[in-house]
């Protein structure tokens, strides 16, 4: 039996390191048949951590630090889970158990200092992060997150010295100089951008989120920004997304429901394109009896979800969910998304078919008059002239009911023009 379970076990691990999940998750249940062991149920629980299956993960993994308690990485395992599934108590519980096991487990750290992180709350982060340094200080995943926790709180100068030291430790890593090229163009570094771009792709080819903010930079027209590059970046900026808009003036949801003008009006069905956290559906909650919001960032929705104002969320890219969606809307919002997407006909057309008779379309896009339809800008966002806008209402079957000029937000202290529309169908 001993020799079949090596051989079983060799072949599963085989499976898992080449993303073979499901055939993996197989062998080791015919291991586990054989003999039941912690390391086995922790392997379970990394397969369905990472297929999404947060519950089953957490029911593996506590199997493991019960046949195995004093296993740190057993723990910080189910620490992890537990923070995915957002019962931050226990998972911290688990983070604090590795440590009680061995205090220099600087995993355990690492784990809870990204955990606070994910939830914008930075000073509790620095705090672990700097614990896990002071016993891997040339860990370069742990650089690399305790430089995102400077670039959050603002402090440029420090993220830089801190991706840099990881650099010096690992000059092929693409992560890095992603990141450091982001930084640089944060800091209106555009050359030093571009080249930090081009080395990530040299190494790492598939990168689309670095093609994207290097096409902005060199100002080349893309038809939209990736749907992993979105993701990722509104994943990072969820915690702390509602202050931060706060803090740069944002106002765009109460701006499209004074163009709505009617305060009695309650329609069937609402469509919130890009919903974010929330803050469209709570601006138009009492405009129709059902809300459904989509979004590209499980982060976002999570965030959405904690308002109570969505009868449904979805995770999808607006396009794609509207061209696979049966249902028919009343009204679509769609606030600070567009700037996402330079060609806007998809859109307008797919939104259109699944518009009931004189639904409404309510969307703000930031303007440009340097370019006859679209922009790519530095910023990796689009612009859209306002011709273009109108020109292709009347193309996808919508009609230019109102629209008004407005400073959509502020970016260094600068407003950006933009305007908000009301298509109505025709």
């Amino acid at each position: 039996m001993t020799e079949q379970l090596d051989l079983l076990l060799a072949e599963a691990d085989k499976c898992f390191d080449r993303g073979e999940l499901l055939l993996a998750r197989s062998k080791y249940r015919q291991a586990l048949w054989l003999e039941p062991s912690a390391r086995i149920n922790n392997c379970l629980g990394m397969i369905s951590f990472r297929r999404g299956h947060l519950q089953s993960a957490i029911k593996s993994f506590m199997k493991a630090v019960d046949e195995e308690s004093q296993n740190v990485y057993f723990w910080v395992n189910l620490g992890t889970a537990y923070g995915q599934y957002e019962d931050f108590e226990k998972a911290y519980k688990c983070f604090d158990e590795a440590l009680c096991i061995d205090e220099f487990c600087w995993e355990a750290l690492n784990a809870g200092g990204s955990l606070y992180a994910e939830r914008g709350h930075w000073a509790e982060a620095e705090v672990m992060f700097n614990r896990a340094s002071l016993i891997e200080p040339y860990n370069t995943d742990l650089l690399n997150n305790m430089g995102n926790v400077n670039k959050f709180q603002g402090d440029f100068l420090e993220a830089k010295k801190k991706y840099m030291k990881a650099l010096a430790v690992d000059p092929k890593n693409s992560n890095l100089l992603y990141n450091l090229g982001c930084l640089a163009q944060s800091n209106g570094q555009m050359e030093e951008a571009i080249e930090l771009f081009k080395k990530c792709l040299q190494i790492d080819e598939k990168n689309t989120s670095a093609k994207h903010l290097l096409s902005a930079l060199k100002g080349e027209d893309t038809a939209a920004a990736p749907e992993s590059y979105v993701t990722e970046l509104f994943d990072a900026y969820a915690s702390s997304f509602d202050k931060a808009l706060e803090f740069l003036g944002y106002d765009i949801p109460k701006h499209l429901h004074n163009l709505l003008g009617s305060s009695d009006l309650v329609l069937e069905q609402l469509l919130d394109l890009g919903c974010g956290t929330g803050l469209s559906g709570v601006e138009f909650k009492d405009c129709a009896r059902v809300l459904t919001g989509v979004d590209l960032s499980s982060s976002m929705l999570q965030m959405a979800k904690k308002h109570q104002i969505y009868d449904h969320l979805h995770q999808a890219e607006i396009v794609k969910f509207l061209i696979r969606d049966e249902g028919q809307y009343d009204i679509f919002i769609s606030s600070d998304v567009l700037s996402y997407i330079g060609d806007l006909e998809a859109v307008f057309s797919a939104a259109a078919q699944r518009a009931a008779p004189g639904a409404r379309f309510l969307f703000s896009v930031e303007t440009t008059t340097k370019a006859p339809n679209f922009q790519l800008q530095k910023s990796g966002r689009y612009s859209h002239s306002i011709d273009y806008v109108e020109r292709l209402a009347g193309l996808t079957g919508w009609n230019v009911e109102n629209s008004k000029t407005v400073n959509v937000r502020k970016d260094k202290e600068k407003w950006i023009e933009g305007a908000i529309y009301l298509f109505t169908l025709s």
